[in-house]
């Protein structure tokens, strides 16, 4: 369970056994690759990125996922995912 922010007007609910890193392997065996770049900004995103190839966390991140993180990327107002695919795949943006 994750809360967020001081009146606590979110909430995520989650199965007790779920959890991001464990698809992981799934997805490697599914879609038949051989790394797997995540990205993410908040606690439930740690298993995932303890399983990760690669990951990146956006500058809004808290800062136990930037610390786990491959390395921090830019802001997710400021397209920093979409950026970074960009670069990293020298994708034309359109």
């Amino acid at each position: 369970m994750a809360w967020e922010g001081r009146q606590w007007r979110w909430l995520d609910v989650h199965h007790i056994d779920a959890r991001k890193g464990g698809a992981k392997e799934i997805m490697k065996e599914q879609l038949g690759i051989e790394r797997v770049v995540f990205f993410g900004d908040t606690d439930n995103d740690l298993s995932m990125f303890e399983m990760a190839d690669e990951s990146y966390a956006p500058e809004n991140a808290n800062d136990a996922i930037k610390a786990a993180a491959t390395a921090v990327i830019g802001h997710h107002v400021e397209e920093g995912i979409a950026r970074f695919l960009r670069e990293r795949f020298r994708l034309e943006s359109g």
